[in-house]
């Protein structure tokens, strides 16, 4: 029916598609109902539409939600969704808002029958917890209570993983504001998928103006092939003009022409380009003969007149920005002086590798504890004599190993801060690491319509390790002041 006055019961029609379009029978739908209750079972047609009698309660509002279960999970829980099906309400519980929960494992399945704890400021009226139930989704319903206008954040929550969400409240007759929606584009793009799978159709006591709608293109969720494209076809109120009516979805309509506002992206990828300046303080020593080695040697090279090179680093960001993938080099030349030879020799690092980043909350500030292990590879000098004593010969030694590090990041604005403490063990340790970093956008220069950035790196390094040169043991050490500036886009 065009409406619910008169009417006792109605029949709701999903049309199940894929990316492509094509029809998708066989397929295990349930519907969930808000204002009356299902009669029977879901029917399969056969052809991709699958249809469910609703016995009607309410009179003034049906809400009602298809779904489709999907593979059970095999991983305990990695990531939580939670997302609404409007972006608002009215105060003095005029209407309600449906809460969507999906608790995914690392493979962006859902976890069943798993215990969600809801949380919303006092005032407003929804369950403490929901379980996720045999499909893997757990529905709950939102009112705004006692509650002010204004905006009104909800969180979900298993353990130590949650996600927040964000519900406006508005005022009788109120203009409809534009509710963020929270989270990285990967996390965004996430419940982009779950929604397009979980439409909500909300039939009324009478024509309305139909508000836009956060409907999204038809998407498979993960783990799941269904596109209910033609959910649409099952709301069948027509789009007509009416007198205003106080309902925030229906005659208000959103000024963007959005019913959602997305947070600022966090770029997928990184690159930075620039200059460093490396001070050196160089030590050599060793208890042996003192025949084919001396048995001290040591140079210096100190800033600000050090070893000028090149700095260049890249980073990509994955699984909602939990994991940094990470490449940075740093290459110097340099000439060094021993007695009358003049040598002249590379100071290179190249650290590849990963780390993943837990979030913080201390105080509104967003920080991230961070862990993470590299492939690190490294040069250091050495010194040892030629066959007759009259000279000093330089050699190059390459450390090679694993660098462990664990550090903290905070986020200001737009201004990105950076501490990382690291050792590299080649087997055993060689190479000590302190770092802190700022990253910023200018502001006022582009490259092709994308801000520029500038980075500064300040590190302290203290590389010791142990060689064997003509059977001796030789400790060789150095102390590494290392500054860079680099400058570069975010994609």
């Amino acid at each position: 029916p065009s409406s619910l006055a008169g009417s006792s019961n109605l029949t709701l029609t999903v049309l199940a598609r894929d990316e492509q379009g094509a029809a998708l029978p066989g397929q295990k739908l349930g519907v969930f109902v808000n204002g009356g209750t299902l009669s029977g079972r879901v029917r399969d047609g056969r052809d991709g539409s699958y249809t469910q009698r609703v016995v009607i309660k309410d009179q003034n509002a049906l809400l009602l939600v298809p779904y489709s279960t999907t593979e059970d999970a095999s991983l305990p829980p990695a990531t939580i969704r939670v997302w609404t099906g409007f972006p608002s309400t009215e105060v003095a519980n005029a209407s309600t808002v449906p809460v969507f929960v999906v608790v995914e494992d690392a493979l962006g399945l859902p976890v069943r029958d798993v215990d969600v704890l809801l949380q919303a400021p006092v005032g407003a009226e929804m369950p403490a917890k929901i379980n996720t139930g045999s499909a893997g989704i757990g529905i709950a319903d939102f009112r705004s209570g006692s509650l002010n206008p204004g905006p009104t954040p909800i969180r979900a929550q298993v353990g130590r993983l949650f996600s927040d969400a964000l519900i406006w409240v508005l005022p009788n007759q109120g203009v409809l504001q534009t509710p963020a929606r929270l989270g990285s584009p990967w996390e965004r793009s996430g419940i982009d998928r779950w929604r397009a799978g979980l439409p909500v159709t909300l039939v009324r006591s009478a024509p309305v103006v139909q508000a836009p709608a956060p409907v999204t293109t038809p998407l498979p969720a993960p783990g799941q092939t269904i596109a209910p494209a033609a959910s649409q076809a099952a709301t069948p109120a027509p789009v007509q003009p009416s007198a205003p009516a106080s309902n925030p979805f229906s005659a208000m309509p959103v000024q963007t022409g959005s019913a959602y506002v997305d947070q600022a992206d966090v770029p997928f990828l990184q690159a930075r380009v620039g200059l460093s300046n490396v001070g050196v303080d160089f030590a050599q020593s060793h208890e042996g003969s003192a025949a084919v080695i001396p048995p001290e040697a040591t140079y210096a090279k100190a800033l600000p007149g050090g070893i000028m090179g090149l700095k260049a680093a890249g980073r990509v960001r994955l699984l909602d920005d939990q994991v940094h993938v990470d490449v940075n080099m740093r290459w110097g030349r340099y000439k060094l002086t021993a007695g009358d030879s003049t040598k002249a020799h590379s100071l290179s690092s190249l650290l590849a590798g990963a780390k993943y980043r837990h979030p913080i909350e201390l105080g509104g500030l967003s920080l991230h504890a961070e862990g993470g292990v590299w492939f690190h590879r490294t040069g250091i000098l050495s010194f040892k004599y030629n066959p007759d004593r009259t000279a000093a010969l330089q050699l190059s030694q390459n450390l090679t190993g694993a660098r462990i590090g664990a550090g903290l990041s905070a986020q200001a604005g737009s201004v990105s801060l950076g501490m990382l403490i690291g050792e590299t063990f080649a087997p055993a340790p060689v190479d000590t690491h302190i770092g802190l970093s700022l990253d910023t956008p200018l502001g006022l220069i582009d490259l092709g319509g994308r801000p520029v950035s500038v980075r500064v790196d300040w590190a302290m390094e203290w590389r010791h390790a142990s060689v064997e040169m003509e059977g001796i043991d030789v400790k060789l050490s150095d102390r590494l002041h290392v500054l860079s500036l680099s400058a570069g886009i975010d994609l």
